[in-house]
């Protein structure tokens, strides 16, 4: 399994380039150099070059540490905006994984334009792609030269070779197409093959995760499980949102993407747990040789309100009381993130007998 990353806030020099920075210890542990690409896994994979990370504080950085529950910090990633986009598609995923990787040159790309917009090929800036590192399905940026400033973002359709990382050199038959495929990234599984029911554990202290069920699909699968904590401080406005950052990877050295999760039901109590039954959808499509999956959660996330203002409360239901009377009120709420750090991991043996349902 390879390290997991923080995403912090991007560097603004970083807007629009295929740019991510981390640590230099960080860079001599993956051992890669400046200037190297790097592979980086979220709900995709994609690729940048990695730079490193002057550790100075920008304004929207957090004023706090992150620790696993072993009490080691997890080192921080800046992704620029569009690494960001490859690499989450828009999710809140708060953890990445980095690799070293090596870029193979690219003899063909083509480019789809994000938006419908009319322009020539000799109006963009095309040796300014040159050193990108790329992944089919990336955006990339390329400047406009009429108007001076202002850059078009594309969609890489194909290339060739279709390997994971390529890179752009001067060398690379660049192709413009007006179509406009589906940007989106596949949330939704086709072609369901079969339902391996489950009922694996972890168990700690405070801690109870469950994978019920694992449903497999042509396009990917699907991990049922249930989440339950129980919590040092019992809070009486726990928000209903909850978030893991979870993976998984199989025995043949695979690794498979979280691209999407929902919750389905949810029970909270006075005393006991907070339970959230989640759904997980992974990418892609699991290897029919592989024996053994192993599911880690690095995190899982509660979104947390302060307790209202009782007295407030008290005033308006006073009021109701003796004086039949409409009465709007707003209070504003300060909101804020519980998590429970991992990682925690779950062992699923494929080869074991299953009953389909």
């Amino acid at each position: 399994m390879h390290p997991s990353f923080r995403i912090m806030p991007p560097h603004p020099c970083d807007f629009g380039r295929a740019r991510i920075r981390i640590g230099r210890a960080e860079m001599n542990r993956l051992g890669v150099m400046v200037g190297d690409p790097v592979l980086i896994t979220g709900t995709r994979k994609t690729a940048a070059i990695c730079l490193p990370m002057d550790y100075i504080h920008l304004p929207h950085d957090p004023e706090f540490e992150f620790v696993d529950n072993g009490g080691t910090r997890l080192p921080h990633a800046r992704l620029s905006n569009i690494v960001s986009l490859n690499a989450l598609g828009g999710s809140n995923l708060p953890l990445i994984q980095i690799e070293k990787t090596k870029a193979r040159k690219s003899k063909t790309i083509t480019l789809s334009p994000r938006h419908p917009l009319s322009f020539k090929k000799e109006h963009l800036e095309l040796h300014g792609l040159i050193g990108i590192p790329f992944v089919t399905g990336d955006f990339i940026r390329a400047r406009f030269i009429p108007s001076g400033s202002a850059f078009m973002d594309f969609f890489v359709s194909s290339s060739i070779p279709a390997e994971c990382c390529s890179v752009i050199t001067e060398d690379t038959e660049i192709t413009i197409t007006s179509c406009r495929p589906n940007f989106s990234i596949p949330s939704k599984l086709s072609g369901f093959k079969k339902t391996l029911p489950l009922q694996n554990k972890i168990v700690s202290e405070s801690l109870e995760i469950t994978i019920e069920s694992i449903d497999l699909y042509d396009s990917g699968f699907r991990f049922f499980l249930v989440a339950a904590y129980l919590f040092d401080d019992q809070r009486e406005w726990l928000g209903n949102k909850i978030s893991l950052a979870a993976l998984a990877f199989d025995d043949l050295g695979n690794s498979y993407a979280c691209s999407k999760i929902e919750r389905s039901q949810g029970v909270w109590t006075i005393n006991g747990p907070q339970c959230s039954r989640l759904s997980l959808v992974m990418t892609p499509a699991l290897n029919e040789m592989a024996s053994r999956l192993t599911l880690v959660v690095n995190e899982i996330t509660w979104n947390v309100r302060e307790r209202k203002d009782g007295q407030v409360l008290d005033k308006i239901a006073h009021a109701v009381k003796h004086e039949p009377t409409v009465i709007s009120v707003w209070l504003p709420q300060k909101a804020f993130c519980m998590i429970a750090a991992g990682p925690w991991s779950l062992d699923v043996d494929l080869h074991r007998k299953h009953v389909l349902r």
